[in-house]
């Protein structure tokens, strides 16, 4: 079965779609990516660039479908630059020719164009270069489902929601949570051998390829991006919990944040070139505001993200900006949930100079949040273990799990929102709010081990849960939110890779606490300095 799974995703998948699923397999097989999957006019036909197990150094190109003699004909010039080009690499010194070059395609090859690769290699050999060795769909099927095998859920159960999501239509919203567990299952038996996590990080990202193929050819791009980056997420989780070494994990994780943030690039350029946000659904004036949030929160998160490893460019900045001011008169928060992302969108408006709108919106929230959760209030605003969906199926009158559930006199992000605005020395909002935040219990969940800030379940975790007192002290405010974050609080791998930090809160947002928030400050600041 795993074999029939495989072949019918690689017979629909397209070039873009299976090259990070071929890249993940060679490191699987136990390969050295030196540079790819890349796209630009100086690849000199190298798609990839590998070190195979033997050490030699090999030239990869990878095309979509079957393969005519008139195909080949368009990729001749390629193959040729790619056996005689040398490879330039750090550590590759003199740069030179590769050892293997390999041409690869989910489809097959037509006799004719087996027959021209022949004739190519033979003049290849007379002039010392190397042979084109070809790689067809049948053994990428065999190949892919061997890496896959010993790390794939064996539960009917899990099996079967792989299934759903691997032969999915791609129009819904991508199934995260259900997508997470998923992952779990997969990654759950890595703690053996260092070598052994590696190639479970590897097969992981082959499932996450197959599972999110529907969602990538109907270009649901804010899909795509949830699904890598929830693999990104899980890489790190994974590799913190095992102690992995960051060169057997940082390549798997590097291959799946650039295709989440490709993704994100994609939806960002369809947001901005628009004059608004295309909603298809008939209740367009529930879905958009909560709709607007979650494109301008993940087209913010991508930007600073940018901004962290000094990637942003001014025309960015400056798209972004527009999208943000146009679409946040129509954003309308209706749970906890939603606050990561207005606080993504909080942070960038702070880069973009727009820091008096940051101040205000997170004012708002505050004073808002203080006032709707008082007890025994009606319309309290659900915590952020609600998600989105639910928010809104309980606007529209929808059947819920938990329809009785309230949510008055607690709240989960007021004193995130309290502790920024001290931070910055904004202090009118808090004046206002405070009377009523008095009134409110005041939580936060501590996670049990720094990598519980790196999943949604924690159950060895503790809720902490306080009191403001009637009469504050600003003094005593101010430096309490300017205090540092413990080195060890934070998860290594995380702390290695800072421009994912901006999302970890998108994909869970019951982990927007106060460390987080420290801690994006600090590496939005270096972004800015650096």
């Amino acid at each position: 079965m795993l074999e029939r799974i495989v072949e019918h995703w690689l017979t629909r998948a397209g070039e873009r779609s299976y090259e990070i699923a071929f890249a993940q397999l060679l490191l699987a097989e136990g390969w050295r990516i030196l540079h790819g999957p890349v796209h630009h006019p100086y690849e000199h036909g190298k798609d990839i660039a590998a070190v195979d197990p033997d050490g030699r150094l090999c030239g990869i190109q990878l095309k979509d479908g079957d393969v005519s003699l008139a195909d080949f004909e368009k990729y001749q010039g390629q193959l040729t630059a790619l056996s005689r080009t040398a490879i330039t690499y750090p550590g590759i010194e003199p740069p030179r020719l590769p050892d293997r070059v390999l041409f690869v395609t989910n489809g097959v090859l037509t006799p004719p164009a087996r027959n021209r690769i022949e004739a190519l290699n033979s003049a290849n050999r007379g002039m010392q270069y190397p042979s084109v060795e070809c790689v067809e769909r049948e053994q990428l099927v065999g190949r892919f489902a061997g890496a896959q095998s010993k790390f794939l859920p064996q539960e009917l159960r899990d099996v079967s929601s792989w299934l759903l999501l691997a032969l999915g239509d791609g129009n819904a919203r991508f199934p995260v949570q259900k997508f997470g567990r998923l992952l779990e299952d997969v990654l759950s038996e890595t703690a053996q051998k260092p070598l052994d996590t590696e190639r479970a990080l590897a097969s992981a990202v082959l499932v996450t390829a197959q599972s999110v193929d529907a969602w990538q050819r109907t270009s649901n791009h804010l899909a795509v991006a949830e699904a890598w980056l929830r693999l990104a997420a899980a890489i790190l989780h994974t590799s913190e919990r095992t102690s992995l070494d960051a060169p057997r994990w940082k390549p798997s994780f590097d291959m799946t944040l650039r295709m989440a943030r490709e993704s994100l690039s994609s939806l960002f350029d369809e947001a901005t070139t628009g004059q608004d946000l295309l909603v298809p659904d008939p209740v367009d004036g529930i879905i958009y505001p909560a709709r607007a949030l979650l494109v301008c929160g993940y087209s913010a998160a991508w930007y600073l993200s940018s901004v962290i490893d000094n990637s942003v460019t001014p025309d960015t900045s400056d798209r972004l900006r527009r999208l943000l001011l146009r679409e946040l008169p129509f954003v309308k928060l209706i749970g906890e949930s939603q606050f990561p992302h207005m606080a993504a969108v909080c942070w960038a408006l702070e880069n973009l100079g727009e820091r008096d709108r940051a101040n205000q919106l997170i004012g708002s929230w505050l004073v808002g949040l203080a006032k709707a959760n008082q007890p025994e209030a009606s319309s309290a605003v659900a915590d952020p273990y609600h998600p989105v969906e639910e928010l809104l199926r309980r606007a529209i009158g929808a059947e819920i799990d938990e329809p009785d559930e309230t949510f008055d006199g607690h709240a989960y992000t007021a004193h995130v929102a309290l502790d920024w605005l001290a931070r910055r020395g904004i202090r009118a909002p808090v004046a206002a709010a405070w009377r009523n935040l008095t009134k409110v219990t005041l939580c936060e969940f501590d996670v049990a081990t720094p990598r519980g800030y790196l999943t949604d379940v924690d159950d060895a975790g503790t809720l902490r849960m306080w009191h403001l007192p009637l009469t504050g002290s600003w003094r005593q405010l101010t430096d309490a939110s300017r205090v540092a974050v413990a080195p060890e609080l934070l998860p290594k791998t995380l702390v290695a890779v800072p421009q994912f930090l901006p999302f970890v809160t998108l994909l869970f947002p019951q982990r927007l606490v106060t460390n987080i928030a420290k801690l994006m400050d600090a590496n939005l600041s270096r972004g800015q300095t650096s």
